[in-house]
Parts: C-alpha cells; sequence; structure tokens
C-alpha cells in the first residue's frame, strides 16, 4: 500500500470515528467555534467556493512589544469547478473538499486592524484533479496558506490569500493547484 493511500485510510478512519471534533483539544485551541468565512476563489480554468468555521485559541503564541502571535483552527468544505477536465476546453469536473488546518496570526495587541497569517493543513478531495494539464494523483492533499486581511471593531473580517495545494510528492504527478481567494468572515 502506497504512503498516500495508507494517510488517506488514517485520516478517513479518524474523521468517521469522530476525531474531527478531538483536533482544537489536541492543540489546546479553544473548542468553540467563534467564527464562519466564506471564500471565493480562482485561477487558470478552475473556480472554487469555500466555507469555513473557525476555533480561535484562547492563549496567544507569542507576545511582542506592539503585535501578537495568535492562531485557530480552520475547518472547511469546499467545492471546485474545473472547465477543461482532462484537457478538454468546456469539459466539467467538480470536486468537494474537506480540510482542517491550524493558521497562524500576526496581529496588533487590540485584536483589530491589519493581520498577515499564514497555514498548513490536510485535505481530502472527493476525487483526483485532472484539469488544464495539471494532475494531482492523490485524493488526500495538503493545503498551505499565506494572506492579510483586516479586523473591523464589529469583530467582521475581510481577507485576501493565496492557498497552494498538493500531495508533497507522496505519489506522482502532482502538479500541484493553486488559487488566489477572496475572503469574508464574521463572528458566531
Amino acid at each position: 500500500m502506497s504512503v498516500s493511500k495508507f494517510l488517506c485510510r488514517v485520516l478517513c478512519s479518524f474523521l468517521g470515528a469522530g476525531g474531527l471534533g478531538l483536533l482544537p483539544a489536541l492543540a489546546m485551541a479553544a473548542p468553540q467555534l467563534d467564527h464562519i468565512s466564506l471564500e471565493a476563489g480562482t485561477n487558470s480554468k478552475i473556480r472554487m467556493l469555500r466555507v469555513a468555521v473557525q476555533a480561535h485559541w484562547h492563549d496567544p503564541v507569542a507576545t511582542f512589544e506592539r503585535m501578537r502571535l495568535t492562531g485557530h483552527w480552520d475547518t472547511s468544505l469546499a467545492y471546485w469547478r474545473a472547465t477543461q477536465y482532462r484537457d478538454t476546453p468546456g469539459q466539467k469536473q467538480n470536486i468537494t473538499g474537506i480540510g482542517i488546518s491550524p493558521v497562524l496570526r500576526l496581529r496588533g495587541k487590540g485584536g483589530t486592524g491589519w493581520y498577515a497569517e499564514a497555514g498548513i493543513g490536510i485535505y481530502l478531495l472527493s476525487r483526483h484533479y485532472d484539469n488544464d494539464g495539471n494532475k494531482l494523483s492523490t485524493r488526500l492533499q495538503f493545503g498551505e496558506q499565506i494572506g492579510f486581511g483586516y479586523v473591523f471593531s464589529n469583530k467582521w473580517e475581510a481577507g485576501l490569500k493565496i492557498q497552494h495545494f498538493s500531495n508533497g510528492s507522496l505519489k506522482r504527478p502532482n502538479n500541484g493547484v493553486n488559487f488566489l481567494l477572496v475572503k469574508v468572515s464574521r463572528p458566531l
């Protein structure tokens, strides 16, 4: 059995056994969900719509003179719509993905204003991606993200991020997929 198949089976077993709810506790994060976000993104010949919930960690990771490094868990459900499946223009491919990622955020001490964030997580796609000459040979993917945004006084957030998906070269081909995403988030 390949490493990617093994990891995929472990992840599916973990999620099926209710393990998703245990992940925030494993990282000593706040188990209570406190934000929900909607994201829309694109790249060449593929679109993504993503809904996510966040559970912000109670304690900062680090505190500096004017800033704090905080974190949160981001759990998502995404829909990908590819428009050149198997290199055929107009041929559609629909993919659903679930994922979870710890995200670190550098922000001002007050909690409002500008922030920068980065994270890496694990995602499971409903099928193999094959679009516009790019292929992902496994359904299990790693997702790295980097972005920035603004938190308003009413705790609503708006942001922009780049997200990259690949299987970490567990199996070839592994072209990777990149998205530019716009995010709006509100407190629950």
